[in-house]
């Protein structure tokens, strides 16, 4: 496929690689029972060791091997250690030939202190799923920009008691990694149902995440090629005006140049403090990204929140909004894996 060279990849202060940018997905094999899973934690340090056994005992029960970084239980302030010993786990992780997957402990902060340390080369030979969200859409975009690897955002191990899966949301994970059948339609949510913006029907890749991890990027040879795809964003305990400020970052960035479509997730948090239609989150949205031409759609069940849904970064969905008396709708086309040889 064709690609566009950029700086990048480095290991300890050293350039070994460059990063392109990848036109084609790429997918790792599909799990299956007995695989080794790392669980390593490059950003926040675990906060709750009783939510890391439930969530290690959870990828058991999928019948995988899950295997703690050597310093994931470690805390340097507000990240889970120092940077060398983060980054020494994750490429562990990255490097290791019996690891099939890589699950992120939790979120917080400290993924894009990594990037430029990781050398992605065996990674290219040998691609695995990748699994988080929040501070891990720096992973998840730094990762498919320079491999194609489709990665997926969703719940991590160590999930809060907020943001915890169902039986549903749970299944509708494990398919996406052990299945490379199209998923189809995420599993039904019981709260409010999506609402239509601007009206249409768009199919791309989804590419996306966390708006504050996004606008981050911008301006980095991290930040994932938004160019034909689908969009997808949500984020947490960000007021209104600072989700506006960041949507207009990325307009005025080109972040938004080519996309076909967006989707908004969930934005817990985001009530203005005067409740005025001017500062109401909806309203920010719409005036943000209403002159994009484009299917746009909000109040999506993903990100920081129960039952959330697991997205395949990079992978195709479909975005229904063509009928704006209806919910609009949203269909996965491809998984996060391919087929095990």
């Amino acid at each position: 496929a064709p690609r566009k060279t950029v700086r990048g990849a480095v290991d300890g202060g050293r350039e070994t690689a460059t990063i392109r940018a990848m036109t084609k997905s790429v997918f790792a094999p599909a799990l299956r029972e007995g695989d080794r899973a790392a669980v390593v934690a490059p950003c926040g340090p675990a906060r709750d060791l009783e939510a890391v056994e439930r969530g290690l005992a959870r990828l058991k029960r999928w019948g995988l091997a899950p295997r703690l970084g050597a310093h994931a239980l470690a805390r340097r302030g507000y990240l889970a250690g120092d940077d060398d010993a983060r980054a020494a786990d994750l490429q562990a992780a990255l490097d290791d030939p019996e690891v099939r997957a890589i699950f992120l402990l939790r979120g917080g902060y400290g993924a894009t202190r990594l990037l430029e340390r990781l050398d992605l080369s065996a990674f290219r030979r040998r691609p695995k799923p990748v699994v988080g969200y929040s501070d891990g859409t720096a992973l998840l975009a730094a990762i498919h920009r320079a491999t194609g690897c489709v990665g997926l955002h969703g719940p991590m191990v160590a999930t809060r008691d907020a943001c915890a899966f169902d039986a549903a949301t749970e299944a509708w994970q494990r398919a996406l990694l052990f299945s490379d059948a199209p998923p189809g339609t995420p599993p039904v949510d019981d709260g409010p149902a999506p609402r239509t913006s601007s009206p249409g029907v768009a199919e791309g890749r989804l590419i996306g995440g966390n708006l504050s991890l996004l606008a981050a990027l911008q301006g980095t040879p991290f930040a994932p090629d938004a160019d034909g795809a689908l969009l997808f964003l949500e984020d947490v305990g960000e007021p209104p005006y600072r989700i506006d400020r960041m949507l207009t970052q990325l307009l005025q960035s080109g972040f938004f140049r080519g996309v076909r479509g967006v989707v908004f997730g969930d934005f817990a948090g985001a009530a203005a403090p005067d409740g005025t239609e001017e500062t109401d989150l909806r309203w920010v949205l719409r005036d943000r990204c209403g002159a994009l031409g484009v299917p746009t759609a909000t109040g999506f069940p993903f990100g920081h929140r129960a039952r959330a849904w697991s997205l395949p970064f990079g992978g195709r969905a479909r975005l229904d909004a063509s009928d704006p008396a209806k919910p609009p709708t949203l269909v996965v086309l491809e998984a996060a894996v391919g087929p095990r040889a």
